[in-house]
């Protein structure tokens, strides 16, 4: 899924619930550091960042726009 969102272009936001316990929403704390250590691997493309960076990116790219 995530490749695909990369082949579009377009953005994904990943949130979760609980982290490590084992339940219908939680998220398994070995995938979400595999995920994590791929992501931040500059050969693949991706720009991993927090809500906040991104929306300060954003804000700071309109500006430069107008």
């Amino acid at each position: 899924m995530i490749e695909q969102h990369r082949t579009n272009n377009s953005w994904i936001i990943l949130a979760g619930h609980e982290i490590g316990e084992r339940g219908q929403y939680s998220t398994d704390i070995n995938a979400l550091e595999e995920l994590i250590n791929y992501l931040q691997k500059p050969e693949t493309g991706y720009w991993l960042a927090t809500v906040s960076e991104v929306s300060n990116y954003i804000k700071q790219h309109r500006k430069d726009l107008q």
